[in-house]
């Protein structure tokens, strides 16, 4: 895909763990796809002028899969629903959560906005396994 939107809603793509704008969109953006700025777009480029400044942006589909993106991106809007809340507080006291931390190796007091994107994924999948068994 190829987007152009204002630049602040580019800076979504691309936020890392600790930014304030770091959420669903960047981690969903940095577990399925490589991401780039392809250009910058002055405001001066359009007529009339925008208030804001533009960037285009190149999302290419990096190969790894998920059998239900959806569910994913459920799961990461209820993490990052309570930013200053701990995973467990976000995830409505999910009684698997504790050991699913633990198997991935989270502190029990981590907050979504703290944990990277392939962090992130990698306690979905596990909770995903758990609820199968």
């Amino acid at each position: 895909m190829t987007l152009m939107v204002q630049k602040e809603a580019a800076e979504r793509f691309f936020a890392g763990p600790g930014d304030r704008v770091y959420g669903p969109l960047a981690v969903m953006t940095q577990c399925f796809y490589t991401a780039k700025t392809v250009l910058s777009v002055p405001r001066s480029s359009f007529s009339p002028a925008p208030d804001v400044d533009s960037a285009v942006v190149r999302l290419e589909r990096n190969g790894v899969q998920e059998q239900d993106p959806a569910a994913f991106l459920a799961f990461l809007k209820q993490a990052f629903s309570m930013r200053r809340k701990t995973l467990y507080n976000s995830l409505m006291r999910d009684s698997r959560l504790p050991a699913a931390l633990q198997a991935c190796q989270i502190p029990q007091d981590a907050r979504a906005e703290a944990l990277d994107a392939e962090t992130l994924l990698r306690l979905y999948r596990t909770l995903q396994a758990q609820e199968k068994q």
